[in-house]
């Protein structure tokens, strides 16, 4: 009976002690994680928004009308806003811009200051962070700005609730969204997304649309993807047959609950 007792006895002064290094070793991580935060608190103590404001007079003579300038100055106080919280990792969404705008804002190069300041704090985003969304809605954003995103988001893998890129004119010119297609492509295969909406009244062609297709495809988690508005995403007549298998190669994913394929022109 001692004999039992004592081995007993012994037994559970193992699992304490492995249960004291189990808790040192916890202690140890958030001592680090907490002295990561307060190294980036002070990094951040001298950062200020250093992109110049933009009056609303100013974006009028910049060329925005005055439905615009509004909408403008709403985009620009937004970036400035998000900025900040992802600065001071307190940023649970990125969202620019509204389908409800009157009109998609055109890019201009007095905006490039801003964009590069939401990049640099798009890159204090951290693995496994986790976003509502990721919306840029009505808002043109040209090759070297998604360039710019991209290269933030490098190495991150998130979990992101709802992808939406409606009507933002990707990349003006040959090759209309392709630039686009690529943050979307890069968003789904580094990300975990559960929505996913592309909408645009542009052009694609099959070629540069096929990389968000196979990205929809493989990635398992989605449940809602829609695809409206592309006005024929292949763009001549001859291949449309082709585009239309293409988008209903994305019934590939079983995983799906909602496909959308709305007004994109495609001819069987």
């Amino acid at each position: 009976m001692a004999a039992e007792l004592a081995q007993e006895i012994a037994s559970q002064s193992t699992n304490l002690q492995d249960r004291v290094i189990e808790l040192e070793g916890q202690v140890s991580l958030l001592k680090f994680r907490l002295d990561a935060l307060e190294s980036g608190k002070k990094s951040h103590e001298d950062w200020v928004y250093s992109a110049p404001s933009i009056s609303e007079e100013e974006l009028q003579e910049m060329g925005y009308d005055e439905d615009a300038v509004d909408e403008m100055a709403s985009v620009l106080a937004e970036m400035k806003n998000l900025t900040n919280k992802l600065r001071w990792g307190c940023c649970d969404k990125i969202s620019l811009g509204d389908n409800i705008f009157s009109q998609m804002l055109k890019y201009h190069e007095r905006l490039l200051p801003h964009w590069r300041e939401l990049c640099d704090g798009i890159y204090y985003l951290k693995d496994d962070d986790e976003l509502k969304c990721f919306d840029i809605m009505n808002v043109e954003v040209p090759n070297h700005i998604v360039s710019m995103i991209l290269k933030a988001m490098r190495g991150k893998r998130l979990k992101i609730e709802c992808i939406r890129f409606e009507y933002c004119n990707f990349s003006p010119g040959i090759g209309d969204g392709e630039y686009g297609i690529e943050l979307a492509s890069w968003l789904l295969n580094h990300s975990t997304v559960s929505s996913l909406v592309y909408a645009g009244d542009i052009n694609y062609h099959e070629f540069n649309f096929r990389p968000l297709i196979s990205a929809i495809v493989k990635h398992k988690s989605l449940r809602s993807v829609e695809i409206n508005l592309c006005n024929g995403i292949v763009g001549e007549e001859k291949a449309s047959k082709a585009g239309c298998e293409m988008l209903c190669s994305i019934l590939e994913n079983t995983e799906l609950e909602y496909v959308s394929f709305q007004c994109n022109c495609l001819k069987v």
